[in-house]
């Protein structure tokens, strides 16, 4: 199989300018599995800090929904306000994508997320905890979007597959992490 010249990748985008490669795709691709694992890591967090345990001996300083007294259905508003905010934020945030520089959409977002994770920490109610969620919603749904397209920028297409997959592999690395995080 040859490499795409310059002119395949003119005619493969559609576009009348060349189409250009990133210089550094290997730390491109680090820094983008890097967001990933923190961006599975930070949204499984919540999962991983509730106890609904009938025992009575659940510490408040460790459990949110014990420190801030909610239930199971409040805890489900909490997943499903992070979900929703994620969905609904995703086609937009892959138009953005599309239409600006990434690396400062990315950057962005992921700002919005740490101060979504800050102000989640923090939260003295449930209201201040499900805006919080709401807000790591959207910003965690810039993520893959923009990883999507920098990694189309920075591989060849014969190389892509190995590069999505390795970015890809950040969802169950930050998973776990978040669940080694919870039993710490």
């Amino acid at each position: 199989s040859r490499r795409l010249g310059p002119r395949d990748r003119l005619a493969l985008s559609g576009s009348r300018q060349p189409v250009p490669r990133l210089a550094r795709p290997r730390r491109t691709l680090c820094a983008l599995w890097i967001v990933y694992v923190t961006n599975q890591w930070t949204r499984g967090l919540l999962a991983n800090s509730v106890s609904f345990s009938p025992n009575g001996f659940a510490d408040p300083g460790r459990y949110v929904n014990i420190a801030l007294n909610f239930t199971p259905q409040t805890y489900a508003t909490l997943l499903s306000a992070f979900t929703a905010a994620y969905a609904i934020a995703s086609i937009p945030a892959g138009l953005i994508a599309d239409a600006r520089r990434r690396v400062p959409v990315l950057s962005a977002a992921c700002a919005l997320w740490a101060v979504a994770m800050l102000l989640h920490g923090a939260a003295p109610s449930v209201p201040a905890l499900i805006a919080s969620r709401l807000m790591h919603g959207v910003g965690a749904a810039f993520c893959s979007p923009v990883a999507s397209s920098l990694i189309a920028d920075a591989f060849a297409p014969e190389q892509r597959g190995l590069a999505y997959s390795i970015y890809a592999s950040g969802l169950y690395v930050g998973t776990a992490l978040a669940i080694l995080a919870s039993s710490a």
